[in-house]
Parts: C-alpha cells; sequence; structure tokens
C-alpha cells in the first residue's frame, strides 16, 4: 500500500511517510491470509487500534475516534443502535475532545481524554458505562468520578464484558460494573458508578488490564521478606501511600500445597472454608485439551521422572514424595519467603502435622468447590507466620555501587536513575493547572499521557507497560473470575480482592494483557508468560493455573502481546530487524474463513504486492512450525508471514476471533532504521541480564568470593559486576523507551540516551574504565580459571550468546561476554546518524541525533585507546619481574614509557649500576639492576615510585647535554638521553602525562613533531597534591595534601603528622605562612586538643592569633615566634582575665588582671608574669587602692579609697595593709594623721592625731588630695596596640613618614588577609568597602589646604576603615574598645574610674588623630592656630561641619540636616583652622565606647539622678495647664487654645500635648553620642520652641527674651523624661571640645543645666505642705 504525503517540506515528508500507519484486521494464521484495511483510514494515520466481541475503535493522531461494527447495544457512538458494516464511521460527540486513548469491552467502548476525562457508551446492562444507567447507551457519556480525599485525575482505562476499571496519576485503581473482577468485594450486585478499589490502597499500581471476568494490576514491589532469621540483602524500596495494608502485606498464593492463604506481617488467613473430605481433584480437567498431556505426566510421575516444564497441572496434599523431600529442606516454623530469580528454588512455609498425615487426594474429574473451600479453611487454622524480619540498614545495591564509582560518575548516574530523570523517560498527561511531583512521575513512568498542540501527530496515550526506574521489581496481582486458572493464584477459584501472582514476582514484569479467560505478561527482558485456559493450545505450554513462560522459536523477544478468545498474538523481533507477529490457539474454521474472503488477497486489495517485490523480500530466519493447508489451533508459536508483507508491525490487538495490528510500509527507511536501533537494544538487553542471572551469579559465589579475598582481583570484578547491573538497567530503561517511540508513545527527543546523554554515556565509560583495568591485570584469564567448575555449568550461554562452540577455557569468552556493552558503543552512532537523516538540518531533532551520533563516536575511540593501552600493559605486567610488579601493579595503572625500549639513563651514574625508568600513567618509577646485563628477575635489586602529579620536568641547565631535569618534593633527579630528539621525546611524555593526570584527561596520541606550537604548553607549575614525607626535617613522616610549587607546599594545604598533629592553612615555599590552623591532640583519653588558630610566618606562630589550650585556656592577641608577644587577651579557664601587653609569653607592659576568685581586678604595669610599677585595685567590696608594686608586692606609700568617700594615704602593702604613717580623711572631712597597721577590714590599728573638719590645715587637704599619682598614664596605657598600627605605617624613630609608602603598606596590610580570614571575621562584609579602602582618595594626597569636599572625604573613608577590622585603624579601634569595656565594665564599675575612662578616652582620640594625620597629611595639627569658631557657638551662615548622625535617626534631626544643607554648594575655601581632632573622631569613637563610658557616668550621678527622676515623675502627674502654671509660663505661650477645639476634654485635663514637637527633639539627647551631636538636640529644641510659638501667635509682635523662654523650655525639659539628664550634662561638660566663648549653644547648655539643677533642688508646693505638717 502506497502512502500519498505531499512534498511541501522534503525532509521533513521524509519522516512523516514513515509514520503513516494503517489499521489491519484478519483471522487465523494461514499463510494465505489476506488481511483487510479500511480504504477511509489509510490516510488517517491510526495509532491505537482496540477490539470487542463485535466491533472495533481506531484512534487517529489528530485524536479522531472511528468505530466499526455491530451497533446493536450503542456501542458505536453514533446515536443509534444500528451496525456499521462498510467502514469506520467517525464518533461525531467527541470532536473537540482531546481524546489519547480508546479501548473496547464486549459490547461497551470508552475512551480517555488529556485532561482525565473518561467517555463511555454502549451495552450497560451491568453498570459497565459507569453513568448510573443500566441500561443500552448509544452517544459518549461522561464518567463521574468523586473523591473525598482528593480529585482523581485518571491515566489509563481498560474494559471487561461487564466491567470497566480505570487508573489514576496517583497509581489508584477505580472501578464499575458487575462482579467479582471489580475488586470491590460487592459479588454480583452492580456498581453503576466508579469506587475505589480499596485493596490496592496504599501500593502504587502502574498498569492495568481487563478481561472478560478477570482484572489484572501491574503494581510497583514494595518490599520482599526472606526467612525469618536470616539476612535481608537487598531490600526493596518502600512504597509510598496509606490505608491498612500500606507497605504491610504481602499476598500470595500457596499453590504448592493447594491452598490460598493471605501472608500478612502477622497473620495468616484462609480464603477457604471448612470441606470434607474428598477423594480427587485435577484442576486441568476444565482444560479438555491438556487431558492427554495430564495422562502422560501421571504415567511419567509413576516412573519418577516428571518433567518441570510439564508438572503443574496435577497438585496434591501431603503426597509421600512431597514430605519426603520437605525433610531435605528443613525450614524454621513460620518463616516467610518470596522468589526473587529464576533460578531461586521455591519453599512453603510447612503444614501442620495434622495435615501432612492425611491421605493422598487424587481427584480426576469433577469436584465440589464449597466442600473443598471448608476442609482447607479447617486444616489451615493451626498454621502461624511468625513476624517478618525488619530490614537491615545494609546498603541497597544501588547506594552500594554509587559508592564504588568517582564522584563525577556517580552524580551523573544518579541523575540519569534518580527519579527526577523519569520525566524524560516517559511522558505524561500534559493538563494546564495540572503538576506532578518526583513521586509520581516515578511510579507513573510509563502509564501517562501527552498532548503537544504544536504538533498535531504528536499524541500520547495511556501506555499498558511499566518499569520500576532502578530494578524493574514489580508485582502482578489478579482478582476475578478464576475458573480457567486466569489469575495465576494455582487454583480455579474466584477472588473478590486483589492478590499478588508470587511466580511473577522478581521477573521484571512491564506488562500485563487480560483475554477472555487467560492473560499474559511481559517481562523487561523479552520473555513472555502465560496462564488460563489452554483449550486450544493459546498459552503456548501445557500449564494452566500459574505463569510459565512461553518458549519462542528460536528465543525471539517480544515487545508486545494481545489475547483473544481463545487465541493469542505475540509482536517480536524477528528477521533484519523487522517485527514478526506470532499466533497461538484456535483458529476460525476453513468454511468460515473462506465466507470471508479472508484465504487470498484479492486483486483490488490496497495490501497487494508485486510479485516481484514479494520475491525480493527475505525470509525470515527464525524456525517455525511446517506450513499445513489449515490446522484448528495452533499450540506453539506460529509466524504469521504474510503480516510482513503488509509493513512493519507496531501495535497489535485481538478479541473474539479477530486479530488486528497496525503497521507501517517504511516507505523512507525511517522506521526500518528505528526498528533496528529497538531491536538490537533489546537483544542487548536480553543478553545482559542473561548474563547477569547465569554467568556473573556463578562467579559471584560465596566460594570464588573466598578465592579471591585479599587479591587485587576482588576490588576489579566487584566493581564490574556491580556497574554490569546498573548498566543492564539504563538499558532495560532505554530499550522500552524506543519501543514506546515506535509505538507512538513517547517522542524520540524524549529518550533517555538523547535527553539524559551525558548521564547515559557516563555509565558506558565508567564500566569500560573498569573492564579495561581488569583486562591490564589479566582478571578475566584468572577469573575463567578460578570458575571454570561454576561456568562450565554455562556453556550454553556461552554457545547462544558469542554463537561459538563450546568453549574450551573460559577467560576469552568470559572477556566477551563481559565487553557486549562497549561493542554496543559503535552502534549507537551509527543508527543514531541514520536517523538524523530524515530530519531538517535546522530542526532540533537533527541537532540532537548528530550532537549525540558524534559524542557515541568519540566514546568509541576513547574505548579503543583504553582497551589499546590496557594490552599493553597487560603484555608488561608479564615481561616485568616478579618483585617490582608486586610493588607497583594495580588495575587502574598504565604503562606509557620503558627506558628498555626508549633509552634513558641517569646523568653521571656509576658503571656497574644499571638504572631502568619507567612512566606510567600515575607514578614514574626509577629501578636499579644489578651487573650490565639488563632487567631480570633474578637481577633487580631496589625501586623509587615518585608520584607523577608531583613532578615537575624541565630541560637540564646543561644546554650541551641531552639532560632532564626532574624535580620532586624530597629529591631530584638528572636524566640523560642519546639524542636531542629522544631528549624531547621523553619530556614531552613526561609532560604530556603530567597535564592529562592534573586536568583528569586522556592521554593524546600526538607526538612533540606532529604536536602544534600552540598546544605545547608545560604543565602547571602550581598544582594539587598529596605526600608522606620520608625525610623532611621538620615534616617527617607526615602527609601533606594540598597546593604544591616546584616540590614544595606553596599555598592551601593540610600537613597531618602520625601522632596526630594537624596543620591545615597557607604554606610559602615549603614553610607554614599565613593564615593557618594547627591542632595538637590531648596525650589524655577524652581531653581536649590544643588549637591554634592564627597568623604563621615561617613556620613559626607569628602575627595575630587564638590558641586554645587543652585545659581550656584561651588566648587572643599577638604571636611572635611561637611565642605569646605583644597585645593579647587571656582568657584562664577558672574565670581569670588578663588583657595587655605581652613579651616572650610573659605578661609585660601594662595590662589588666582580673580574678574572679580573688574578686579584684589589677590596671597598671607587668613585668615577667608579675605586678610591677604603678598600679592600682579595684575589689568587688568597693575598695580602691594604688601605689607602686614590686614583684606581685605593694610597697611604699599608696593611696586607699573605700566606697563611702574614706581616703587614706601612706604606707600601704599587699592586702591592702596599712603599714605605717599615714593620713586618713572620713566622709566627714574629719582627718586622722599617725602610723597605722593592720589590713583594712579586719580592725586598723591607729596612733596619731585626730582632728575636725574645721580644724584641718591646707597642708593636710594637699595631702589627700593626689588620688591618681600611682597610676598608668592615659597616654601609656595600650601603647602596645598603637605601636603595631605604627609599625605597618612605618612610623620608626620619629622619622617624617612618606605617604605614598604609607598607602601601600595599608593596601599591602588589607590584602594579606587571606580569603578564608576575611570570610571568618566578616561574613557579610562587601568586598567592594575592601577595595576602596585599597585605594588612595583624592583628600589623601597633599594640596596644603582641606576643603569642605575634602572633609566630607576623609570622614567616609574614616567611616568605612574603622568599621573593618580588615584595615589596620579598624583593627586598632577593634583592640581599643574591647580593652575599654574590659577595664571599666564588670567588675571594675566602679564609680571612681570615671575620670580615667574620660581621660582614657581622650587619649585615644589624640593618638588616633596623629595616625590619621599620617593618612591624610593636610589636617592641622592638635591645637588649631586660629579657632575662630567656639565649639559651642553655632556654625556660621558660610560654614557647615559635617558629622556622622546616622545613630540618630531622628524626624527632627533629619529635618534640621536638610535645612542645614538646604541650597549650599561645597565652599572651595580652607577650613583646616576649623577641624578638631574631636570633631573628627568623636562620631566614630565614641558609639563603640558609650556603654562602658555611660555606665560609670550612671554610677557617679546615681544618687542625684535618682532625686531628679522622682521630681519628674511627680511634675509630670500634672495636665499642661497646671504645669505651666507652676512654672510660671506666660499664660499667651500655653498654646492650648487649638488643642481645646479639636478635644473633648476639658482645658484642664490636656495633658502632653504643648510644645510636642520640641519635647520629642529633646528626647533624642539619649539616643546621641558626642557632645556635639547633643548639643545639636539641644539647639534643635529651642528652635522648635520658637517655631511652635511664631506659628500660633503669628499676628502679635513677640519679641522673646531669657525670662519668658526659661519657663518653657523648663516645661519642655519636664516633659522630655531625660531619665540620666545630670549624666548627660556631665558627659557633655566632660568631653566638650572647647571651654572659653561659649556662645549662643554654650548659652543653651547651660540653660538646661539650671532647669535640671531647678527641678532637682525646687520645693514643690507638696513638700511645703507636707513640711509644715
Amino acid at each position: 500500500m502506497e502512502i500519498k504525503v505531499e512534498q511541501d517540506d522534503k525532509e521533513t515528508a521524509k519522516v512523516q511517510q514513515s509514520l503513516q500507519a494503517v489499521a489491519i484486521t484478519w483471522k487465523g494464521f494461514l499463510s494465505s491470509t489476506s488481511p483487510q484495511a479500511f480504504p477511509n483510514l489509510n490516510t488517517k494515520n491510526v495509532i491505537k487500534i482496540s477490539l470487542g466481541s463485535k466491533h472495533s475503535a481506531y484512534l487517529t493522531d489528530q485524536h479522531a475516534v472511528y468505530c466499526y461494527g455491530s451497533g446493536e447495544f450503542g456501542q458505536l457512538g453514533h446515536k443509534k443502535f444500528s451496525d456499521v458494516t462498510k467502514q469506520p464511521v467517525l464518533v461525531q460527540d467527541l470532536k473537540g475532545e482531546n481524546v489519547v486513548d480508546v479501548v473496547c469491552g464486549s459490547n461497551h467502548t470508552a475512551v480517555l481524554c488529556s485532561d482525565g476525562i473518561v467517555f463511555c457508551w454502549g451495552d450497560s446492562s451491568s453498570g459497565q458505562c459507569g453513568n448510573g444507567q443500566m441500561d443500552k447507551i448509544h452517544t459518549p457519556q461522561q464518567v463521574q468520578i468523586s473523591d473525598l480525599d482528593s480529585d482523581p485525575f485518571l491515566t489509563q482505562i481498560s474494559c471487561g464484558d461487564s466491567h470497566t476499571s480505570a487508573l489514576s496519576s496517583k497509581g489508584e485503581v477505580w472501578s464499575w460494573g458487575t462482579g467479582p473482577q471489580l475488586g470491590l468485594g460487592t459479588g454480583s450486585t452492580p456498581v453503576a458508578t466508579p469506587r475505589k478499589v480499596q485493596g490496592l490502597v496504599g501500593r502504587k499500581v502502574l498498569q492495568i488490564s481487563c478481561g472478560a471476568n478477570h482484572s489484572l494490576a501491574l503494581v510497583k514491589k514494595v518490599r520482599s521478606m526472606k526467612l525469618g532469621g536470616t539476612r535481608q540483602s537487598d531490600m526493596d524500596e518502600e512504597g509510598s501511600g496509606s490505608g491498612s495494608l500500606m507497605m504491610t502485606d504481602e499476598i500470595y498464593s500457596l499453590h504448592e500445597e493447594g491452598d490460598i492463604v493471605i501472608i500478612t506481617d502477622t497473620r495468616m488467613t484462609s480464603s477457604l472454608e471448612e470441606i470434607p473430605s474428598v477423594r480427587s481433584f485435577s484442576p486441568d480437567s476444565i482444560d479438555v485439551a491438556a487431558r492427554e498431556a495430564m495422562a502422560a505426566e501421571k504415567e511419567a510421575s509413576e516412573h519418577g521422572s516428571v518433567d518441570s516444564n510439564n508438572s503443574q497441572g496435577t497438585y496434591t496434599l501431603n503426597n509421600e514424595k512431597h514430605a519426603e523431600k520437605k525433610k531435605e529442606e528443613p525450614v524454621s516454623n513460620g518463616d516467610v519467603f518470596v522468589d526473587e530469580t529464576d533460578s531461586t528454588k521455591t519453599t512453603t512455609p510447612p503444614l501442620p502435622q495434622s495435615l501432612r498425615l492425611e491421605r493422598k487426594l487424587t481427584f480426576t474429574e469433577s469436584f465440589d468447590t464449597e466442600s473443598t473451600k471448608k476442609y482447607l479453611a479447617e486444616q489451615l487454622k493451626p498454621l502461624q507466620l511468625s513476624e517478618p524480619q525488619k530490614p537491615s540498614e545494609k546498603l541497597s545495591p544501588k547506594d552500594r555501587i554509587l559508592a564504588s564509582l568517582p564522584q563525577a560518575v556517580a552524580s551523573k548516574i544518579t541523575k540519569l536513575i534518580s527519579p527526577l530523570s523519569l520525566r524524560s523517560k516517559f511522558s505524561l498527561i500534559s493538563v494546564e493547572g495540572t503538576e506532578f511531583d518526583d513521586s509520581e512521575v516515578e511510579e507513573l513512568m510509563m502509564g501517562g499521557c501527552h498532548q503537544d498542540s504544536d504538533k498535531a501527530s504528536d499524541i500520547r496515550f495511556s501506555l499498558e507497560g511499566a518499569v520500576d526506574d532502578l530494578m524493574l521489581q514489580t508485582e502482578v496481582w489478579s482478582w476475578g473470575k478464576g475458573g480457567n486458572g486466569q489469575l495465576g493464584q494455582g487454583d480455579p477459584l474466584e477472588r473478590a480482592q486483589p492478590l499478588a501472582i508470587k511466580q511473577l514476582s522478581g521477573k521484571g514484569v512491564t506488562r500485563v494483557i487480560a483475554g477472555q479467560s487467560h492473560s499474559m505478561a511481559i517481562a523487561s527482558n523479552g520473555q513472555v508468560f502465560s496462564w488460563g485456559s489452554n483449550s486450544d493450545g493459546q498459552l503456548g505450554h501445557n500449564g494452566q493455573l500459574i505463569p510459565k513462560r512461553i518458549k519462542m522459536p528460536n528465543n525471539a523477544l517480544v515487545w508486545d502481546a494481545a489475547a483473544g478468545s481463545t487465541h493469542t498474538l505475540l509482536l517480536a523481533d524477528g528477521n533484519s530487524f523487522q517485527p514478526d507477529i506470532y499466533y497461538l490457539g484456535k483458529q476460525p474454521s476453513l468454511q468460515e474463513l473462506k465466507s470471508e474472503g479472508r484465504t487470498g488477497t484479492p486483486e483490488s486489495s490496497p495490501l497487494k504486492e508485486s510479485k516481484d517485490s514479494s520475491k525480493k523480500r527475505s525470509m525470515s530466519s527464525i524456525a517455525k512450525a511446517p506450513i499445513v493447508k489449515y490446522a484448528a489451533r495452533a499450540k506453539q508459536p506460529e509466524k504469521l508471514t504474510f503480516i510482513r508483507k503488509c509493513g512493519w508491525a507496531q501495535y497489535i490487538a485481538a478479541a473474539s476471533d479477530l486479530c488486528a495490528c497496525i503497521t507501517d510500509k517504511n516507505v523512507s527507511g525511517f522506521t526500518s532504521i528505528l526498528h533496528e536501533l529497538t531491536a538490537t537494544e533489546r537483544l542487548l538487553h536480553y543478553q545482559l541480564s542473561t548474563v547477569r542471572s547465569t554467568i556473573l551469579k556463578a562467579i559471584s559465589s560465596s566460594e570464588i568470593n573466598k578465592v579471591l579475598e585479599s587479591t587485587i582481583y576482588q576490588q576489579p570484578f566487584r566493581q564490574i559486576a556491580e556497574l554490569f547491573s546498573l548498566l543492564g538497567t539504563a538499558v532495560a530503561n532505554n530499550s522500552i523507551g524506543l519501543t514506546a517511540v515506535i509505538q507512538r508513545h513517547r517522542h524520540l527527543a524524549d529518550l533517555t540516551m538523547l535527553k539524559s546523554r551525558t548521564e547515559y554515556q557516563a555509565v558506558f565509560e565508567q564500566y569500560a574504565n573498569y573492564v579495561c583495568d581488569f583486562v591490564t591485570i589479566g582478571g578475566f584469564t584468572h577469573m575463567g580459571k578460578v570458575g571454570s567448575d561454576a561456568l562450565s555449568k554455562h556453556d550454553a550461554v556461552f554457545m547462544e550468546l558469542l554463537n561459538e562452540e563450546k568453549p574450551a577455557s573460559y577467560g576469552s569468552p568470559l572477556r566477551s561476554l563481559m565487553k557486549l556493552p562497549l561493542d554496543r558503543v559503535k552502534f549507537y552512532s551509527y543508527l543514531l546518524g541514520k536517523l538524523s537523516c530524515y530530519y531538517a538540518q535546522d530542526s532540533t531533532e537533527f541537532k540532537l541525533l548528530k550532537e549525540s551520533s558524534s559524542s557515541w563516536e568519540t566514546l568509541q575511540r576513547s574505548i579503543d585507546e583504553k582497551q589499546a593501552q590496557a594490552e599493553e600493559t597487560r603484555t608488561f605486567w608479564e615481561s616485568c619481574p616478579t618483585k617490582l610488579t608486586e610493588a607497583i601493579k594495580r588495575p587502574d595503572r598504565r604503562v606509557l614509557r620503558d627506558s628498555r625500549n626508549k633509552p634513558l639513563s641517569l646523568h653521571n651514574a656509576g658503571r656497574l649500576s644499571q638504572h631502568w625508568f619507567l612512566l606510567f600513567a600515575d607514578i614514574f618509577v626509577h629501578a636499579q639492576t644489578e651487573g650490565k646485563s639488563g632487567v631480570s628477575s633474578d637481577k633487580y635489586a631496589s625501586h623509587q615510585v615518585f608520584p607523577l602529579a608531583l613532578i615537575w620536568a624541565e630541560p637540564g641547565q646543561q644546554s650541551n647535554q641531552n639532560t632532564i631535569q626532574l624535580t620532586m618534593p624530597e629529591a631530584t633527579l638528572t636524566l640523560q638521553t642519546p639524542s636531542p630528539a629522544e631528549k624531547a621525546d621523553w619530556l614531552w611524555s613526561i609532560n604530556q602525562a603530567i597535564d592529562a593526570l592534573l586536568t583528569n584527561q586522556k592521554l593524546g596520541g600526538l607526538s612533540p613533531v606532529t604536536t602544534p606550537m600552540a598546544q605545547k604548553i608545560p604543565p602547571k607549575l602550581t598544582r594539587q597534591g598529596r605526600y608522606a614525607f620520608s625525610g623532611h626535617s621538620k615534616f617527617k613522616d607526615a602527609v601533606y595534601e594540598g597546593v604544591w610549587h616546584l616540590g614544595k607546599p606553596h599555598g592551601k594545604g593540610t600537613l597531618i603528622w602520625p601522632d596526630g598533629k594537624k596543620y591545615n592553612g597557607q604554606f610559602v615555599q615549603g614553610q607554614q605562612h599565613g593564615y593557618g590552623v594547627y591542632t595538637i591532640p590531648s596525650a589524655e583519653q577524652n581531653g581536649k586538643a590544643q588549637v591554634y588558630d592564627g597568623q604563621w610566618q615561617e613556620s613559626s606562630m607569628s602575627g595575630y592569633g587564638t590558641l586554645r589550650y587543652s585545659n581550656g585556656d584561651i588566648y587572643q592577641g599577638n604571636f611572635q615566634d611561637g611565642r605569646r608577644h605583644g597585645h593579647g587577651i587571656f582568657h584562664s579557664s577558672v574565670g581569670n582575665l588578663f588583657i595587655g601587653e605581652w613579651q616572650n609569653d610573659c605578661r609585660h607592659g601594662y595590662g589588666i588582671m582580673e580574678e574572679r576568685q580573688r574578686g579584684e581586678k589589677y590596671m597598671g604595669k607587668w613585668e615577667n608574669n608579675c605586678r610591677h610599677g604603678n598600679g592600682m585595685v579595684i575589689t568587688m567590696g568597693g575598695l580602691y587602692y594604688e601605689g607602686v608594686f614590686n614583684q606581685n608586692k605593694l610597697m611604699g606609700v599608696g593611696i586607699l579609697l573605700t566606697e563611702d568617700g574614706t581616703v587614706y594615704e601612706g604606707e600601704l602593702t599587699t592586702g591592702p595593709t596599712l603599714s605605717g604613717k599615714g593620713l586618713l580623711r572620713l566622709p566627714s572631712g574629719d582627718v586622722i594623721d599617725g602610723s597605722f597597721s593592720g589590713l583594712w577590714g579586719d580592725g586598723v590599728k591607729v596612733n596619731g592625731t585626730f582632728r575636725k573638719a574645721a580644724e584641718v590645715t591646707p597642708s593636710h587637704r594637699r595631702k589627700t588630695s593626689g588620688i591618681g599619682k600611682f597610676t598608668v598614664a592615659s597616654d601609656d596605657k595600650w601603647e602596645d596596640v598603637f605601636d603595631h598600627v605604627r609599625s605597618i605605617f612605618g612610623l620608626i624613630d620619629n622619622k617624617k613618614p612618606d605617604y605614598q609608602k604609607v598607602w601601600a603598606a595599608v593596601a599591602v596590610a588589607i590584602s594579606s588577609l587571606t580569603q578564608q580570614e576575611m570570610e571568618r571575621l566578616h561574613k557579610d562584609e562587601r568586598s567592594k568597602v575592601v577595595e576602596d579602602l585599597q585605594k588612595i582618595p583624592s583628600s589623601g594626597q597633599s594640596k596644603g589646604k582641606i576643603t569642605e569636599e575634602d572633609y566630607k572625604s576623609i570622614q567616609e573613608y574614616l567611616t568605612k576603615a574603622f568599621e573593618t577590622s580588615l584595615h589596620p585603624l579598624g583593627s586598632l579601634l577593634e583592640n581599643l574598645c574591647v580593652a575599654y569595656r574590659e577595664t571599666y565594665i564588670g567588675l571594675g564599675a566602679h564609680r571612681w574610674l570615671l575620670p580615667y575612662a574620660v581621660q582614657e578616652i581622650k587619649s585615644y582620640v589624640k593618638r588616633i588623630y596623629q595616625l590619621v594625620r599620617v593618612l591624610f597629611s593636610d589636617l592641622p595639627s592638635e591645637h588649631p592656630s586660629k579657632p575662630n569658631t567656639p565649639v559651642h557657638e553655632a556654625p556660621s551662615s558660610d560654614f557647615h561641619y559635617y558629622y556622622d548622625y546616622s545613630d540618630s535617626q531622628t524626624a527632627v534631626e533629619a529635618k534640621l540636616s536638610k535645612s542645614a544643607s538646604k541650597n549650599r554648594q561645597p565652599s572651595s575655601d580652607d577650613i583646616t583652622c576649623h577641624i578638631t581632632s574631636d570633631g573628627l573622631l568623636y562620631p566614630i569613637v565614641l558609639p563603640r565606647l558609650y556603654p562602658a563610658l555611660f555606665t560609670l557616668y550612671a554610677l557617679k550621678n546615681e544618687e542625684e539622678d535618682q532625686q531628679y527622676q522622682e521630681r519628674l515623675k511627680r511634675l509630670n502627674e500634672r495636665p499642661d495647664m497646671a504645669l505651666m502654671a507652676y512654672l510660671k509660663v506666660d499664660q499667651k505661650f500655653w498654646l492650648l487654645e487649638d488643642v481645646v477645639k479639636d478635644s473633648l476634654k476639658r482645658i484642664s485635663e490636656i495633658r502632653d500635648v504643648s510644645y510636642i514637637t520640641a519635647v520629642e527633639c529633646l528626647q533624642n539627647l539619649s539616643t546621641t553620642f558626642s557632645p556635639r551631636q547633643k548639643l545639636l538636640i539641644i539647639h534643635t529644641a529651642w528652635e522648635a520652641i520658637e517655631e511652635a510659638i511664631q506659628t500660633t501667635l503669628s499676628s502679635e509682635n513677640i519679641t522673646l527674651g531669657m525670662d519668658e523662654l526659661f519657663p518653657i523650655f523648663q516645661y519642655v525639659v519636664t516633659r522630655a523624661r531625660i531619665p540620666h539628664l545630670g549624666s548627660e550634662l556631665q558627659l557633655i561638660n566632660d568631653l566638650m571640645e572647647v571651654k572659653s566663648d561659649p556662645g549662643q549653644w554654650g548659652h543653651m547648655f547651660t540653660t538646661l543645666e539650671a532647669c535640671y539643677l531647678l527641678t532637682r533642688y525646687d520645693k514643690l508646693p507638696e513638700d511645703c505642705a507636707e513640711l509644715h505638717c
């Protein structure tokens, strides 16, 4: 039949022609049969055909449904109950519906749409149409499925005689109709609407198929259980779902004993009832045609020889022979098991003794079903099963395989077999608004539909096959009527609930087919199983009740099947890759065939071919039964040769006595190539599965494993075996995907081998590596010898798969079988390249196929090279001395050059020594031999092995000699060649091998002469590597792994010593240099390790770091030459703290020591870990004393100060102890002058003169006013911190700094920190900030003056610099802040320390400013020459201070800042004279120190602030009018009139509304830090008062004086409720920049002080009333 296609696009038309399918029908298997086709469908491209008992339905790629045949029940959908006899007619009511599948029942029809909707019509007398009607329906009616838990999305439908089933995307089965085949347990009661099959809830159903009165389901296997008490080695993955059966029940039929049971994890319940004793039972008696076979079986059994293939028809209870067999195979009572593989013996639980002792029951003709049920139920009562063993935690095969692979390969394979990748393996229904998660994709696999609106031909309908994602582990479940054994449960009983067929578990079933009264299952390896009615030989064997494999001629691989009433169709691979269809069972009578005109091919038939073309067609090479004119039935598969004339079969269907298929004429050749690719892939899967189940299983036995144990062959063989299984799974999935492409279920571009090409090829590439590794060490030869006895049992497998004679030895045949996947690679390249020719060059398919073909070709070349290298290396090992071979032989090692063949010698070697050099792909070997006779096993002496990754090969320094210099971590070799050409050849080979090893690439075959100059690039000098030192002075026996440079560690690396010491960090030229972490394990068990984390220099701890001691002590600070040196903090494990200066691992210089156990803090000088020099001590009891210390002892005159203000000055020793002359001044002012002795607080003896306060002379006052004279000056504190920054800046010996060098030093200091340290210190820091700090700003260049723009630039730079510790200034401020907080917070928070804290801040600012001036040389010195603008005075209109107010972001400040800079342009005038250190640095420094400083102010003014707060509380209880009246505010300034208008309260009750803006502004005083910021807040509050008055009283001409403003300002201060106003005022006073000529800001500040004092001391009226009382 020629198919006409328009040739508008020739390239596309070629493919479209090959995809034009024709549906044909026929009956029987006569060779003269003439299939019939319908002319109106010849151009419709039919993609699905389904047959009913008297009608048929056709689906085209345009989603149109055509029906033909009998229509008495309305099953044609043509709105009438009439037949269609001429040709199929379109079902008009389905126009517009995106139909993707059509299925016929006996007398009804169903279709599935892409949106998951089902339509049914035809006979619904049993409710099989599912719309609630019980009558005939002649138009498609939608089936409504409702579920309370979910909205099911249907992906597949199937029809029987009186029922229909549907499968949802979640793997749930829904049924409707009548009979046990529904699986609903409803008996004969009709179910007119869909119901969920509860027996499958909790399991994932992959495919369903409905027979006449039974149903089958392909279910993903949940788990397998083995004998209780045995080890569970390979655990099946757990399923998902809910319900009582969720992953707990395994339901099997124990057919061996004839009883039907449900095995669960806790119980066994019988599905039978008690029956009386009966005499005989023969299930095969139902099959009349098999009676002769039964008789033969009985006769053979009497003689003790029963063929296992023919003995499944008779079943007995408690046969004596059977009992003897059980005795030989003892099994513990209650053990549960499953069948795993073909060769695994099936063992049943032992029957109870009462059942064993019954006499043999032999039934021959009939049986009483009810009686049998009752009898078996009674006998099975004593059976008890133990609970299944819990899953072991052993790795699954997949995880074990992936763990053994390289990480890069494992990641690709994981992606290939992961659930996500299944999206590309199996097409699903694509519906707008519907999404599938990965678990649904994994379970649906091939059971879905897809619709692509762009291409009308791209239809995807429900596949009737499925495959598990890894091991193809599925189960077949059956239910319904089983009178003919069609349920496969080993008996003819019916099942109202789904039950697993045990014999098909683990067979890798991918599709099930249910016929009229028999069933079939197709496995992924092309095997097909059948069971059920065998009345006409339709099973292909003589079994019936349980599944049995059909033996195909020449082991043809089956990939599709169909079941009619009494016949079976099998679609299998044939000769020249063209599929063949085989027939089994009964065919119509010859008279019937002739009457229908099916015994010849009419001349007018479109299928008629010319004689010439028929002569040219090649015959099938598959053996077939002798052709006869007519036979009633075919009991062995009969090939239908006439189908080959019709084209290339793609799909088959059968029903009643009718057969149908879809064929393609292969006009362009595209179909034949696609079939060739699919058939050969299916054959490869069959070969791999056969090898895995026979050969690999034989040589993987425990006996052989013991022989291989601890040998070089064990690991490589295990890798091959495991990856062989994984590769077989990948091939199986690809084979099923290709079959789906042929049957129009998938796009070609969606194939796994194309869409996931990289991952798919990675499996083959890694497998090639494993095979070559095994070849290298002669592994296959060795395995052939070791496993010869086991392999000899599988000679037939070798002969079949290799097409050779019986092997004499097994090494070479075994290698050939293991190379089967590698031989497949070249066919991939060839066939994919041919397929690409049928697509337009600009199409996606062409590019995908072309790229895939090219990549497979590249892989083939790579494999060929690897195999050649493996052979060469294997030959080398055979000629190598035994001792050397044992030392360096490895499976993955390849020899590249041998100095025996390519001369190479040691330069200046001795005469009597012979040197042998070997270049491998990963090592370089220097062997020495004795004598001059060359290398042999008896002359071999010693050898050295050098890792190739750590060899640097360069031409020798002697230009006139042909030498090569090899540099290694602890050695150097100078080699010599006979000629310059050989020198270049060796040098090129070594460097090429090094480069290939470093870049993880294969070695090229180019020589140095033929290689282009652009590619002659030597390996990188800096590289990664691992090396164990043997002779290094400091690193002896340590292992280094990290970056190398010219034979030395250089860069980041890890060094580990045998005793557990470890260094992880930076190296420079072989020394620890830079940032690193050094760990020393504890000598005690479970003790803490000592860890240093910081900077190194020349293998010593130098710079900043943290040292954590094993006893819990921690030191953070600077080191020098491995010792604590410089500024540091020491945290003792007992709670003590020292922060200060260190020298040579001792406390030396100024420092603070907090001893919590003694309850005191020392602040002063140290020397050699002792207090030495001026210092002071603060105790927890509030005692303060100072003096001069000498070696931890206080000596001489000192000062003691108590909490209540008592002051002692005189002789003072440690304790403090008064021990001599002194002067004691009491808080009252009284003075005692004399001699004192005793520990303060324990009673002091006094001998002296007491004077009252009035009698104290000025000289005595002067003696007690020297507090602080024995302390360390502020400028001498923390000099070590400043010296560190000065050293970075290069400020040595007070020399004038070079500003350019200073900026360069800053950049170096920042960049010297490694990236790891930057991340450790500032994880959120932006790299742009660091880059900005390394650049010199314009203000950093000397101009002789500073403008406003320059000043702003300096402020911005300093703000960034002080915020990051990467900058020297930032690190300085961070250290100072830590020291300041530790000094004045906690145990040292004493009010007497406030003066020291203030002076210390001023000292910080002064010294920091000196460093800042080094960077910005135009800044003025500490004291400006002309301070024209006093600090308390408001700035003039032509100058504006740029201060950082970011810490007080209030609305008032924002408004002020905006008004201050409004309409101003930066001035170019010099403002140097206005700049001060305080103004520049206070906004930066004070926010960091403010908490500690203000705490001291609060302690100092605690009593005054408490008195002030009590007054505030009482004043703020008054309403606004009463408060202003009390404060004597002029009534016209109350500003309450406008508030009263908008308020419902009386004016006397209103509070907190007057001058609210000024109040809110003044409240921000506590949120600012520097004095200028606080003064600015006060100034803003004044302005807000004036603005409120001017706004309210704008009509009046008012002149405000201090008399009017003071009461108003006092009201604002009162309402602001500043809790620590006294402390705020004192802070401003102490840190104010300039004290003279206060100006306007000074007057405002003085006014605020007056308000504070007035509030504190003013007597309130109620106070006076209380006084009178």
